[in-house]
């Protein structure tokens, strides 16, 4: 990773995740049994887990951010014994080397806009998921509204490159439904407090069918 990919970008996506950390609390709450958490980034979500967990395993394509967010980790062990509980790996979500069933919860925050393969992704962590596992997820997709939808398009070449990857068109509820999940909950809201551009939000639980 170049300077901009490795310190730069990871203090913006912190800043701008900030606003975010009600959505963390349900979201993060709602896990259960053996987690995987993809995309932990700097691990800014490990605070909001329950006891309901008996492990987290997470999963970062970024090898840089891993040593971060073990930082991190090590500042909880004063706070909460759930740092004994996590694992971090290095590795890509579209080719993940755990079994089948291995999960019972999956954990996507703010992620499939960056994933290069989204469909494949979605169908892996479906594989990696137990029979009636759950998704949890929390992303931003294409506006529903034609007027913004139009602007992601003609800014999304750019946004692309100054975002390392992420993506202002992504249908993510589209993407998990062809991949066999089924939603037992979801919210599609303009967030309040998020910038115009990313404002479209999906949130929710998908299950293993």
């Amino acid at each position: 990773m170049g300077f901009y990919q490795d310190k730069i970008f990871p203090f913006l996506c912190t800043q701008a995740g900030k606003p975010f950390d009600r959505e963390r609390q349900k979201i993060f709450g709602e896990a259960s049994g053996r987690v995987l958490e993809i995309g932990f980034g700097l691990g800014a979500s490990f605070k909001f887990y329950k006891n309901s967990v008996s492990e987290i395993v997470g999963l970062e394509y970024a090898e840089s951010m891993i040593q971060k967010a073990q930082n991190h980790i090590e500042q909880l062990r004063n706070i909460t014994p759930l740092a004994e509980k996590i694992t971090l790996k290095q590795g890509s979500i579209t080719s993940m080397d755990f079994p089948d069933d291995s999960f019972n919860t999956v954990i996507s925050f703010l992620v499939f806009c960056s994933v290069p393969d989204p469909e494949i992704a979605a169908k892996e962590i479906y594989r990696v998921l137990k029979p009636d596992g759950k998704l949890l997820f929390f992303e931003h997709v294409l506006s529903w509204e034609d007027g913004l939808a139009k602007w992601q398009t003609l800014l999304n070449p750019l946004w692309k490159k100054v975002a390392c990857g992420c993506s202002l068109t992504r249908d993510t509820k589209s993407i998990f439904e062809r991949a066999g999940f089924h939603f037992t909950e979801i919210k599609e809201y303009i967030h309040p407090k998020s910038m115009k551009l990313t404002s479209s939000k999906i949130m929710g639980m998908a299950v293993k069918r």
